[in-house]
């Protein structure tokens, strides 16, 4: 059985949030029981469950890679930067906010509904006065 997570899910320790939930997707693709694709009755689904619930939770990740650090260091190992990014960061466009102005024949429409509605009122009015 793999006690390694990130290589259950086959990610690097400094992998993004999207990448850890694109990898959980996929291999739930193939591995849930109810795909007909699993042959191991659903055991490999529970653990990438497993793995995925850790690693997506930023508290229960960084417990995670405490122990996975000690567990290496304990063994001799050399431990990699499980927060060094390799990946390129996507710069994503901002979108301004653009008034939306309503358009003259609305605005006409609007002005003659208001008049529909409020003839009656517009009537009593006129002919209270002395």
């Amino acid at each position: 059985m793999e006690t390694n997570l990130y290589a259950l899910l086959g990610l690097a320790p400094g992998a993004s949030p999207a990448d850890i939930r694109r990898a959980y997707r996929d291999l739930m693709r193939e591995h849930h029981p109810d795909s007909g694709k699993a042959a191991d009755g659903g055991d490999l689904a529970a653990r990438i469950n497993v793995a995925y619930d850790t690693l997506s939770d930023p508290y229960r990740r960084s417990a995670y890679d405490r122990t996975l650090k000690s567990t290496i260091e304990r063994a001799g190992g050399r431990v990699p930067d499980v927060r060094v990014q390799d990946h390129e960061t996507k710069v994503r466009p901002v979108r301004t906010a653009e008034p939306n102005y309503l358009r003259p024949a609305a605005l006409f429409w609007l002005f003659i509904l208001s008049l529909f509605l409020f003839s009656p009122f517009i009537y009593a009015f006129w002919w209270s006065l002395p």
